[in-house]
């Protein structure tokens, strides 16, 4: 029995022995019990709202200079050196808008959205291959903004593809070599692209880290 409970049991006994009808005091009862529960959802959605705002604090503080970040590691090819400042709101935008959509259509309640770095690999290596494959210089930023946005799409749809027809099992049959090798050179690519960055480097491969001892490092 809580507080409000046992205070009405109080007033109960109290009044009972002042000859007040019944029916009054039930429906005062009833609305005094009614009061007291909207009183905690209050306090309650108060409650949910300020650790919710503080979450979406950290988040965006947290979130901000990785998503700049990995703009940097996408169009880290020289040809998108010109166009980086406007490449990067682009990244921020869209990293909005993932984030907005995962919060907002996700059956997790305490879901918290957050763009990950398992597809940089394939973003940046596409990115660079439009690069090469570009007559003129003023093709490249059109054709990448509009192809790494439909196979992101394509890959989007295959996921929703496989969670309805419920084939995330399959998965369990990739060797955990595979998984786990991809998963590690995840890492490796992200820390090669960081360097490469701070060191004001190109280096994509094991090859050219020798570039990082270079008087332009």
């Amino acid at each position: 029995m809580d507080c409000w409970h046992f205070k009405l049991s109080l007033v109960t006994s109290l009044v009972g022995s002042k000859g007040i009808p019944d029916s009054l005091f039930a429906r005062t009862a009833e609305t005094f019990l009614k009061m007291s529960t909207i009183m905690k959802r209050l306090l309650k959605d108060s409650s949910s709202l300020s650790t919710g705002m503080l979450y979406g604090i950290i988040n965006g503080i947290m979130c901000i200079p990785v998503s700049i970040s990995f703009c940097s590691i996408i169009y880290r090819d020289k040809g998108f050196e010109e166009y980086l400042p406007q490449l990067v709101k682009l990244v921020l935008f869209s990293s909005m808008i993932h984030q907005w959509a995962f919060t907002t259509y996700s059956s997790l309640p305490f879901a918290i959205g957050q763009v990950q770095d398992a597809g940089l690999i394939f973003l940046s290596s596409m990115a660079a291959d439009i690069v090469q494959n570009c007559d003129k210089v003023e093709q490249i930023v059109p054709t990448t903004i509009v192809v790494l946005p439909i196979c992101t799409f394509i890959l989007g749809c295959m996921l929703v593809v496989v969670a309805k027809l419920k084939l995330a099992t399959v998965i369990q049959y990739l060797p955990m070599p595979v998984i786990g090798g991809y998963l590690a050179f995840i890492g490796f690519f992200c820390g090669q692209a960081g360097l490469a960055m701070m060191a004001g480097v190109q280096v994509t491969n094991l090859s050219e880290w020798g570039n990082f001892c270079s008087t332009r490092a």
